[in-house]
């Protein structure tokens, strides 16, 4: 395996391509062989059925009281789902992903730290993952074998897409395949900054405003890293309104702001403004294989209306990681069936906080065309966790150097919500992400109906009550 490093300017990022060799005798990786090396010296081993801990959490080789089965973190889909994309590419789930519930209940008797937590994660998805792959190769003909060139492997939800040479164009040196992970770029000896992560259709860094804003992008649609905003600006507005806000709260409190900088992490999931599950998949895989993203914001919906189960597993899998997600609730208005985020999910499973927001105006008046009313996931809940300002932003365009537009809708009611968290988790790294969200949740101003309602959630976004909050819980 052959592997190539380019740095940026900055030095914060680590940018890798990498291409290895497979044959016909596609060697099976075991799949919890190399989990959790990371924690572990080289010469520790680990036991093939069991993982363990000494009393200093270090991984060792002998059975101890601190051991959990790992067979016992796989559980089956009743089938494998597979789409043609092309004639000449394929997209993969597989069968088998981690227990979730039986991972977090062994995680907490293990007491791992966040840190170890989300590396434990990341390894055991990602070799999941790899052995889903080399089982599905062994199954393939030998002339699909023959013409396999690449394969683009997607840890979160244990699936990938395999693309092929056509037909008549069979490989001279069939060991020649590509495999493309998404690889961690951030350096985890850098701990002086926070992550912020956008899920949207891409930014631009052309604007004056954005010499003074450290970001990359990654583009799966190509395989790359360019800069672009492929949405008319949505992008570039999105990250230039977080980080002036999140500039102006340094005056806000005598904190750790003033020596914690962002990083900004793009991932252009939605080409030209449109909804594509595979890039979204992608982008999502790419902020979870990072080894810090603090808060991801989703300015994207899906299709088609409704309760989207199959987002469950990979947005709770980023949630384990110490991620905060944050969805704009969309702009269809208070009809009924006019439900487009998955944030729905937040109502349908108290594991996966996750938080939908809607947009009022500064006189507190929610704007006619924030997407509210029953969540389409649970009855009787509503739509929306809570509201934000969301009316006469002025951000910055990238139509030319120096150019701002007026925007109003949810995706920029977001802005404030993911400072206010991301400020909380650099204030009170002790407390929970969970902790942190539920207290946002649960100090809100109430708006509209007494108690949490169909138009406005749990109401307004309060960060003074917030902190006053998490502040004595920090003292306990």
């Amino acid at each position: 395996m052959t592997t190539t490093e380019k740095r940026d300017t900055n030095g914060w990022f680590n940018l890798y391509k990498k291409k290895s060799i497979m044959s016909d005798n596609f060697i099976s990786t075991c799949f919890f062989c190399t989990a959790l090396l990371f924690l572990a010296s080289p010469s520790n081993a680990y036991s093939e059925e069991f993982i363990c801990l000494d009393k200093n959490n270090a991984f060792v080789d002998k059975r101890n009281k601190n051991c959990f089965h790992k067979i016992r973190l796989i559980q089956r889909h009743k089938k494998l789902f597979k789409q043609q994309l092309s004639a000449d590419s394929e997209y993969i789930e597989f069968k088998k992903n981690i227990d979730l519930t039986n991972l977090k209940h062994n995680f907490q008797q293990l007491k791992l730290t966040k840190k170890e937590t989300k590396r434990a994660i990341q390894n055991l998805t990602k070799n999941l993952n790899i052995e889903s792959v080399n089982n599905y190769y062994k199954s393939l003909k030998k002339d699909q074998k023959s013409r396999l060139k690449k394969i683009r492997y997607v840890a979160l939800n244990n699936s990938a897409i395999f693309f092929y040479t056509s037909s008549d164009k069979k490989r001279k040196y069939k060991h020649a395949i590509d495999h493309i992970y998404s690889e961690n770029i951030i350096r985890e000896s850098a701990n002086n900054f926070s992550v912020v992560g956008l899920l949207d259709s891409g930014v631009s860094n052309k604007h004056e405003s954005f010499k003074n804003i450290d970001v990359l992008q990654y583009n799966p649609a190509n395989d790359s890293h360019d800069l672009i905003d492929s949405g008319l600006g949505h992008g570039t507005g999105i990250i230039y309104l977080i980080d002036k806000l999140y500039q102006e709260s340094k005056a806000y409190r005598q904190s750790y702001y003033n020596k914690n900088k962002i990083k900004y992490l793009s991932c252009n999931g939605l080409p030209q403004g449109r909804f594509n599950k595979l890039t979204v998949i992608q982008c999502l895989d790419w902020f979870f294989m990072q080894s810090k993203v603090d808060v991801l914001a989703n300015a994207w919906l899906v299709d088609q209306p409704g309760c989207h189960i199959e987002w469950q597993y990979p947005l709770e899998l980023l949630w384990l990681s110490d991620i905060v997600s944050v969805f704009a609730a969309g702009n269809y208005g208070m009809e009924p069936g006019q439900s487009y985020t998955p944030a729905n999910l937040f109502y349908s499973t108290d594991t996966t906080p996750l938080i939908s927001v809607g947009a009022i105006d500064d006189k507190n008046q929610k704007l006619a065309t924030t997407s509210s009313g029953e969540s389409s996931c649970k009855t009787s809940s509503p739509h929306v966790s809570l509201v934000a300002q969301g009316k006469d932003w002025l951000v910055a365009s990238p139509i030319a150097i120096n150019s701002y537009q007026k925007v109003s809708g949810t995706s920029y009611a977001i802005a404030p919500v993911i400072v206010s968290f991301l400020k909380a988790k650099i204030d009170f790294p002790a407390l929970s992400v969970s902790t942190i969200v539920r207290t946002f949740l649960d100090t809100t101003l109430d708006l509209g109906e007494t108690g949490k309602d169909y138009e406005f959630g749990y109401g307004k976004l309060n960060i003074e009550r917030a902190y006053e909050t998490l502040s004595q819980l920090n003292q306990l």
